[in-house]
């Protein structure tokens, strides 16, 4: 067993903005009275007959059931293998739609990307959040909500369109959509025909991220789902752009664990398992590699 001193991903971003409005921000500027945004939606089917599929918002957004309760945690089998539950969505390829020059009130950044040129704006009417378009062959393609808070040119050049390392013939680009209060969504974007195509939108605490993690030459995604750092929940996605396909597994439902963290440095999943809610907290912990869409035990602290 240890106290609760985390080993937390590097690579991870942590959104703090002030909390006084949790209204979601939707793309199209409107405002619902729920703590996300509600406009990421895919049409999923299950991989395997099990169980019905979860959207990939529920797959993302929600803890385990028993989460916030002492779970007993599994035997130190090392070497034990835990296949994982996959659930395939659709690629959205969604053509993004002209500029409506009218609703732009005020420019406020601007930035070259592969000879493109994305621009930072407010919409008519809105002087809380900002949006973004997109100039392709000297056509404006909105791209809809991009930030709340402010906009400076360090999170323009990070959190703006970059080339993303995801397996494929095409190239694709990521953007991040934060919608503070630790919530953001990386939506990524191929250009089909000379149009921006938003072919998939990814929910979590921060960016997503591209990696290797089984070693095959290919790269995974993983994001952070869970609320904060603290409750760590990463989610692995598998790309199949070829044939239009999104796999994704939530290995923290799975192995039913308080935490589901990533070390990026070693390359290996951490399963936390409360075993005492009384201070001084104490947790076990069983560390994973990924391979073959699968969990394999490769050690454990309890």
């Amino acid at each position: 067993m240890r106290k609760a001193s985390m080993l937390f991903f590097a690579l991870l971003i942590v959104w703090s903005f002030s909390a006084c409005s949790r209204a979601a921000i939707k793309s199209d500027g409107s405002q619902t009275e729920t703590e996300h945004a509600d406009y990421i939606t895919h049409t999923e089917y299950p991989t395997q007959a099990a169980s019905p599929a979860p959207s990939p918002s529920a797959a993302e957004q929600n803890m385990p059931a028993a989460s916030n309760a002492s779970i007993t945690p599994p035997e130190n089998n090392s070497g034990k293998v835990v296949p994982l539950q996959f659930y395939t969505a659709a690629l959205d390829y969604e053509e993004a739609p002209v500029l409506d020059e009218t609703q732009v009130s005020g420019v406020f950044s601007e930035r070259d990307i592969d000879g493109m040129n994305q621009v930072v704006y407010r919409r008519t009417g809105d002087n809380i959040n900002y949006y973004t378009y997109l100039t392709v062959n000297g056509i404006d393609y909105d791209l809809g909500f991009f930030r709340v808070g402010s906009v400076s040119d360090d999170s323009f050049e990070f959190c703006g369109l970059n080339k993303a390392a995801v397996p494929g013939d095409i190239t694709i680009y990521m953007m991040i959509r934060d919608h503070g209060v630790d919530y953001a969504s990386t939506a990524y974007y191929g250009i089909i025909g000379g149009i921006p195509d938003l072919i998939y939108e990814i929910e979590g605490s921060g960016s997503a991220v591209q990696l290797d993690l089984d070693g095959d030459g290919v790269n995974e995604t993983i994001v952070n789902a869970g609320g904060s750092t603290s409750d760590a929940h990463y989610v692995i996605y598998e790309w199949d752009l070829e044939n239009g396909k999104m796999q994704y597994a939530d290995p923290q439902k799975t192995l039913n664990c308080r935490m589901f963290n990533y070390n990026d440095a070693e390359n290996l999943f951490y399963a936390e398992y409360m075993t005492s809610e009384q201070p001084p907290v104490t947790w076990d912990e069983f560390i994973y590699e990924y391979k073959n869409g699968a969990l394999l035990l490769v050690d454990a602290d309890n």
